[in-house]
C-alpha cells in the first residue's frame, strides 16, 4: 500500500473543495468561521454596491 503524501492530501482537499456541488456552500462556510454575515463583510471593507 501506498503512502499519502501531504501534498496529494492538500490537492485533493482543494479538489473536493472546488466541486460544483460544494461551491454554493462557500459564502455560508466563510460566513461562519468569521463570524460575520456577507453585509457585514461588504460594509466593514467600505463596498456596499456589493449589497443586493
Amino acid at each position: 500500500m501506498q503512502e499519502v503524501t501531504l501534498i496529494m492530501a492538500l490537492v485533493a482537499g482543494v479538489v473536493s473543495f472546488l466541486s460544483p456541488c460544494v461551491l454554493p456552500l462557500v459564502p455560508g462556510y466563510l460566513s461562519f468561521i468569521t463570524g460575520m454575515s456577507f453585509d457585514e463583510l461588504a460594509m466593514a471593507h467600505g463596498n456596499p454596491a456589493l449589497l443586493p
